[in-house]
């Protein structure tokens, strides 16, 4: 009897509850993707130039920024909305249940590993010029870093994109745990944000003086 009443007061999750911040951090994938390839061809140029100047470097740097940053803002915008769309669902008799707190931390997993990648490519090659040392040194794994980047934050979207269609079914009801989890996926998209807005000025600012 148990069983079948358990079963009863399974509810559908909410698709729409899941899309929303799922979308956001997709953003997020492909704009690393972006700043990742960006970052690997002027690496390449790099390579190829006899002597590339550290203003010149910067500029390419702080442009490569631009398509994380850009998806970042974009991912912030999506990620209030979840909020609102969550804070809502708390005062609302709604017919779908709401995803789990690892929901939230399976969809992060899966999106935040491409910023912190293509964030630490660039500091390499910065580290190497600001330091003097032969960049060669770190080829390998600037290469590496990129190509991954590159390849699996598609891939990554791809799954997140599929993950919240999938039918999923649960009687929980405890929606507070569901905007901690937004809030906690804003609150480092906007940490991403800041971090990554602060360093592209500061390379910008290098452009124009020449040196670090």
């Amino acid at each position: 009897m148990s069983a079948v009443d358990d079963s009863s007061t399974r509810k559908r999750v909410s698709i729409f509850a899941r899309i929303v911040p799922a979308l956001a951090l997709i953003i997020v994938a492909l704009g690393s993707a972006g700043t990742a390839f960006y970052i690997r061809a002027t690496f390449w140029a790099m390579r190829d130039a006899e002597a590339a100047g550290v203003g010149a470097v910067a500029g390419a740097l702080a442009e490569a920024n631009l398509f994380v940053l850009i998806a970042l803002y974009l991912a912030i915008v999506l990620g209030f909305a979840a909020i609102i769309i969550s804070f809502i669902r708390l005062f609302v008799d709604t017919k779908t249940s709401e995803p789990s707190f690892w929901f939230f931390v399976g969809i992060s997993a899966l999106s935040f590993p491409a910023p912190l990648l293509a964030w630490a490519a660039e500091s390499m090659i910065i580290r190497a010029l600001s330091e003097h040392t032969n960049i060669m040194e770190a080829a390998y794994t600037i290469n590496l870093v990129t190509l991954v980047t590159v390849i699996a934050a598609p891939f990554l979207s791809l799954l997140l994109l599929v993950a919240p269609l999938l039918p999923f079914s649960s009687n929980r009801t405890r929606k507070w745990v569901v905007l901690v989890g937004v809030l906690a996926i804003e609150l480092a998209l906007i940490i991403f944000a800041v971090v990554f807005q602060v360093r592209t000025s500061w390379l910008y600012q290098v452009k124009e003086v020449e040196h670090f």
